[in-house]
């Protein structure tokens, strides 16, 4: 594992020698302050989604749609959390869609799955989502909760996420992070002048992946080399990121036979064996973004341009409890009385693509006299998927149950592997949009119309070789998009806005548990109609809150009866419904203190399936509403920083049809930075704790493999972390 990183390490120390004088030279008073303009910051770049939907709605805050939220990551870290999955629920309506330790996380936003293929971005351009994402190199996290594609051309319903890299400056520090159940972390943080080409920042990692379920161990090393300067008049952004993590995964548990929930046990590995091996992730990443002024085009109007190239290759192994045996129960259950059947799953050589590329310009546009801001472009994306080394089996036990998730033991051993190559499949799209907003008047009740047309072109060429083979096929879809809004500005600082907006889906693989499993399902549009609000007040004062009505056709498992012992066909019928209502309140207090007050309300239901127990009901892993409370303090020369967070979540469905429900629960995080007084100019001391009462939950109750698999919230970690500047 080291010689995967020893070489992009050597490179970036042989560079940081290089830069060694710069450095020195950036740490006088005279330079300490950054002068390389941030491609981004000013609504310029590639990087924020604020940035990429600013051609849309202006850079403005206020004008920005109300589903549009930011996370800090210090923020997030200063509070305890240790995985990116831990930032992302920080959002009111972001949760948990199967993310077990040691494996990448999936999410949903609003109760509709966040597509790995296409829904997630750095740096705004398309990367692949079967990946855990590192914390350390990225400044912020940013959510668009919702349809995107008319905006943004994602092809993701449920949502966007973008993460965002921390950009070169003056920082220059080292850290030492140490958890109390034995893990130790090293990292460092460089920024530095190239003089006339510009700054650069590179931020290294090697740690320990110790959580509090010992068995899940595992180790991660990390490279980012961030490059911002001007070329001409082109002002550039590049990034590199290698990143490699090696963990056991902590598997969850199942509905026992589908009627109740099995035992809650956070601190156990549940299947692990002597032969239990770690699942592997590298992660290569290349983008480069850049933006120019198109003064001959017209005043004001500026391009942009982004290409992007990430490859995650995987070793994905478990010791993988799964399924009953005694003939009775549903085989893709838990037994009933907990009894399970061990597995030996291993997906070795697996290498996901994405190719991704964006060009567009926009500036000011008046049309009949209203004046606004106008932007067109295109985009391109390939994404491209490959299992070539697939084993799946039973131990050699064979198809019997040799565990029991009450007593907490298991046996079998792996047979010889006869490995086959599973799956492979290539997305294309490309997309090319036109859009206009109005920005007249800024008095009471201006009205500010705005409309984005986007066509979209997707071609999917799909092979499966599971349980079902299916042989090498090809889909085609063309449609257009549409956003439409209306804006209201009923004031300097408040503002209402009616939206609607549409979003087309990839076609997803029917899962295995289903009569025609591996079929492909045609591409699917999903529409929501929004009204938003936001003010903005004094030193900070913010208040956002959507009120949503969303829909897409349901794709079902249509079971005759719950539970069913010969599951039925996997196809589309009827339709699923969210409405809801998200608020983010923000406040300071005084010149030290603030709060955050974040929450989300949120009813679902599917009509249409033909039926009768699934008809009316709610979706599953959904809680019908969560909030969560931030108070901070700001360090002083002579006080310490102090953050507390309360989250309260709702309880929720764990299968289809309101059958099994899993608890709400109540959580609570802190941190305590200490200032400069205790520890002096050259030390920084903070102290975080995740789940500081210890409290005991389901974290979610995913459809993970077709059926409710549960997946437990972590126990009480603390963390203690010492860094120095350079």
């Amino acid at each position: 594992m080291r010689r995967l990183v020893a070489s992009p390490v050597g490179l970036i120390v042989v560079l940081l020698l290089g830069l060694s004088a710069p450095l020195v030279c950036a740490a006088s008073p005279q330079q300490a302050e950054q002068t390389i303009e941030i491609v981004g910051s000013q609504g310029k770049g590639l990087a924020r989604v604020a940035d990429l939907l600013a051609p849309i709605t202006g850079p403005d805050w206020l004008n920005q749609p109300s589903s549009l939220s930011v996370i800090s990551v210090a923020e997030g870290r200063a509070l305890g959390a240790l995985r990116m999955v831990d930032l992302m629920q920080q959002d009111p309506s972001v949760e948990l869609n199967y993310a077990p330790v040691g494996y990448y996380e999936s999410l949903q936003v609003r109760g509709f799955a966040v597509d790995p293929v296409l829904g997630y971005r750095i740096n705004g351009l398309p990367v692949v989502g079967e990946v855990p994402f590192w914390m350390r190199p990225y400044q912020t996290l940013e959510f668009v909760r919702g349809p995107v594609g008319a905006w943004l051309g994602s092809g993701a319903g449920g949502g966007l996420i973008n993460l965002v890299t921390v950009r070169p400056g003056a920082a220059r520090s080292a850290e030492l992070e140490l958890t109390e159940h034995g893990a130790v972390a090293l990292a460092a943080d460089l920024s530095g002048s190239l003089g006339r080409w510009g700054a650069a920042r590179v931020v290294l990692e090697q740690g320990q992946l110790r959580p509090a379920a010992a068995q899940a161990k595992g180790d991660s090393q990390g490279v980012s080399l961030g490059l911002d300067g001007e070329v001409g008049p082109w002002q550039v952004e590049l990034d590199l990121q290698r990143r490699q993590q090696s963990q056991v995964t902590q598997p969850g548990s199942q509905l026992l036979a589908g009627l109740a929930l099995p035992p809650l046990q956070p601190d156990l590995v549940l299947g692990h064996s002597r032969w239990s091996e770690p699942t592997v992730f590298r992660s290569t990443l290349l983008q480069l973004r850049l933006s120019r002024a198109l003064p001959q085009v017209a005043s004001g109007w500026e391009s942009q341009l982004g290409l992007s190239r990430h490859v995650v290759e995987t070793d994905d192994r478990s010791s993988f409890p799964w399924g009953c045996s005694n003939g009775r129960d549903p085989y893709y259950l838990f037994c009933g009385n907990g009894d399970f059947t061990l597995w030996d799953y291993a997906s070795l050589h697996e290498r996901r693509a994405m190719d991704a590329g964006q060009a567009l310009a926009y500036g000011p546009l008046s049309v009949l006299g209203w004046r606004g801001q106008g932007s067109l472009g295109v985009s391109a994306l390939r994404r491209s998927t490959q299992m070539p080394t697939y084993s799946w089996q039973p131990t050699d036990a064979g198809y019997v149950d040799t565990g029991n998730v009450f007593q907490g033991e298991w046996s079998g051993t792996p047979l010889p592997r006869s490995p086959y190559e599973a799956f492979r499949s290539v997305l294309q799209q490309r997309t090319a949009w036109v859009s206009w907003t109005a920005s007249s008047g800024t008095g009471p009740w201006a009205l500010q119309p705005g409309l984005t047309v986007r066509s979209v072109s997707t071609r999917q060429g799909y092979e499966s070789a599971f349980w079902t083979p299916r042989p090498w096929s090809v889909t085609h879809e063309s449609r257009l998009l549409a956003a439409a809004s209306l804006g209201v500005t009923t004031g300097p600082d408040q503002r209402w806005t009616l939206g609607w907006r549409e979003d087309l889906e990839a076609g997803q693989r029917v899962p295995v548990t289903a009569a025609n499993d591996g079929e492909l399902l045609a591409p699917r549009v999903l529409r929501v109609l929004e009204l938003g609000y936001k003010w903005r007040g004094e030193r900070g004062a913010r208040v956002s809150a959507t009120v949503f009505r969303s829909e897409r056709p349901y794709d079902l498992r249509a079971d005759e009866i719950p539970n069913a012992a010969a599951p039925g066909v996997y196809t589309r019928r009827g339709l699923e419904r969210r409405s809801g209502l998200e608020w983010v309140i923000q406040e300071p207090l005084s010149r030290a203190w603030s709060v955050e007050w974040t929450g989300s309300w949120t009813a679902s239901e599917v009509t249409g399936t033909g039926l009768a127990w699934l008809e009316g009901t709610a979706a599953p892993n959904l809680p019908s509403w969560r909030t969560r409370l931030q108070l901070a303090r700001a360090a002083s020369e002579q006080l310490p920083g102090v953050q507390v967070a309360a989250s309260i979540s709702a309880a929720r469905w764990a299968n289809r049809g309101e059958g099994v429900r899993v608890p709400g629960y109540r959580r609570l995080d802190a941190g305590l930075t200490a200032p400069p007084a205790w520890t002096g100019p050259h030390l920084r001391l903070r102290l975080s704790v995740q789940n500081l009462l210890n409290q005991r939950y389901w974290a979610d109750a995913s459809e993970f493999l077709g059926d409710a698999y549960l997946t437990p919230g972590p126990s009480r970690t603390v963390i203690l972390t010492v860094s120095s500047p350079l």
